[in-house]
C-alpha cells in the first residue's frame, strides 16, 4: 500500500454508462494505492494497465493486476526495460540518476517510462537536466554520487550552459537557505564580466587611435642630385696632358 498522494495517472480511459464512469473514477486510485506495491523506497512505473469490469468489479480487478506486474518489474537500467510493462527503481535517487542519463544520451523522449515526464522532456536538454537536478537540491551530493551515472558526470557538466547553470544555483539556494549569498555572487560575477567587456571595447578603441595617429605621411619628392664635388671630382673633371 502506498500513499493516495505517490500514485500518478498518467492516463485514464474508461467506457461505459456515464454513472460507472464516475463511479471507477472515484473509486480506481484508492484501490490502486492499497494493491500490492514494493517498499516504500522504491518507484514503479507501469506501462499500462487493462481490465474490464463493471464499475463496482473495475477498481479491485486493476489493483489486482497492478500487484501482479509490480511482481515482474525490470530493471531500468538494463535493455530489456523498454520491451517491459513495468520498471522498477530502487528509490528517487535511481530515477533521477537514470532520467539523467537518458537526457544525456537523447533517448529519454523515445523511452515509454519517460511519458509522465513530457512537461520536463520539452524543454531543452540544458534546461530539463537543471530543473531535474534542482527538484531535490539537497540530494544532489548523493545523486552524483550514484555509481551508473559517475561515468556521465563529465558529459553532463558540459551540457549545462549559462543559464541551466544558474537555475540549478538558484535551486540549490533555495533549499540550502542560501539564496541570498548565491543570488549577490551571480550578480557580482555578471558585473565582472560586463567590466570586463567595457575594458576590453576601451582597450580595442584606444589601440585603433594609435594605430590610426601613427599613419605614414608623404615626405617632399626628392628633386635632382647636386653635382659632386670635392678632389675626386677636380680629377674626374680635369683635361688629360698630352704624352710627351
Amino acid at each position: 500500500m502506498i500513499a493516495l498522494a505517490d500514485l500518478h495517472i498518467g492516463r485514464l480511459t474508461l467506457r461505459g454508462s456515464a454513472t460507472a464512469i464516475a463511479h471507477a473514477r472515484a473509486t480506481l486510485p484508492p484501490a490502486l494505492a492499497r494493491a500490492r506495491w514494493p517498499d516504500e523506497e522504491a518507484i514503479l512505473v507501469v506501462r499500462r494497465i487493462a481490465v474490464g469490469g463493471t464499475g463496482t468489479e473495475l477498481p479491485a480487478r486493476a489493483a489486482a493486476l497492478a500487484g501482479q506486474l509490480a511482481g515482474r518489474a525490470v530493471d531500468p537500467w538494463t535493455p530489456g526495460a523498454d520491451g517491459a510493462e513495468v520498471v522498477r527503481f530502487r528509490d528517487a535517487r535511481d530515477y533521477r540518476a537514470c532520467l539523467v542519463r537518458d537526457l544525456l544520451a537523447g533517448t529519454a523522449a523515445r523511452r515509454w517510462l519517460w511519458r509522465h515526464r513530457a512537461a520536463l522532456l520539452a524543454h531543452p536538454t540544458a534546461t530539463a537536466l537543471a530543473e531535474l537536478l534542482g527538484e531535490d537540491a539537497l540530494a544532489l551530493p548523493a545523486l552524483l554520487e550514484h555509481p551508473p551515472l559517475r561515468a556521465c558526470l563529465p558529459t553532463l557538466w558540459c551540457r549545462l550552459d549559462a543559464a541551466a547553470a544558474r537555475s540549478l544555483l538558484r535551486a540549490i539556494g533555495a533549499a540550502t537557505g542560501w539564496h541570498g549569498a548565491i543570488s549577490d555572487a551571480l550578480a557580482s560575477r555578471a558585473a565582472e564580466a560586463a567590466g570586463s567587456g567595457a575594458d576590453l571595447m576601451t582597450e580595442a578603441q584606444t589601440h585603433h587611435e594609435r594605430i590610426s595617429g601613427d599613419e605614414i605621411r608623404p615626405g617632399p619628392e626628392p628633386g635632382p642630385s647636386p653635382p659632386p664635388t670635392g678632389p675626386a671630382a677636380t680629377r674626374a673633371g680635369s683635361p688629360r696632358r698630352p704624352a710627351p
